[in-house]
């Protein structure tokens, strides 16, 4: 990857990382509101199982369920199961590391559905089985393995 392609790769994610701030700040602010009592939502920080570590955005302390926020310049009009496959892989193994089945995506659509809609913000809820999500960590363990991203914790 060349210095340019870093570079703006960096404000891609650095969109991302805006957003997540901007969310829980709105949350914050209308506590009560949409999202309830904001005491129930925390910053679980770099969890670890199997060697791998991972960082959810937040974790529901009431539901029990992981939350991600994820921000975009693709279309919402993709579907969400297929083209957006990745962020689903990472969300359980988010639920794998911390034991729940349960999540929620929240995803602000830059660019809307690149029609006439703006900017979008849209909001899935899933409910993994369990053998769904030891399937996805199955594949992302034999993955790091092979490429030795494992972190040794002896």
């Amino acid at each position: 990857m060349t210095p340019e392609e870093k570079r703006r790769m960096g404000n891609y994610a650095a969109i991302g990382w805006v957003w997540e701030e901007l969310v829980r700040m709105a949350m914050l602010e209308m506590e009560g509101g949409l999202w309830g009592d904001m005491k129930r939502y925390v910053r679980a920080g770099e969890i670890e199982r199997d060697g791998i570590i991972g960082t959810p955005d937040w974790v529901d302390t009431k539901d029990e369920a992981v939350i991600e926020f994820k921000a975009t310049w693709r279309s919402s009009r993709r579907p969400i199961e297929t083209d957006f496959w990745h962020w689903w892989v990472q969300i359980k193994a988010y639920c794998w590391m911390l034991g729940t089945n349960d999540a929620t995506l929240v995803a602000f659509f830059v660019n809307g559905d690149y029609r006439d809609s703006g900017p979008q913000i849209r909001m899935w809820k899933a409910g993994f089985k369990t053998e769904e999500l030891k399937d996805n960590w199955k594949m992302l363990y034999n993955h790091a393995s092979r490429k030795g991203w494992i972190q040794c914790l002896q």
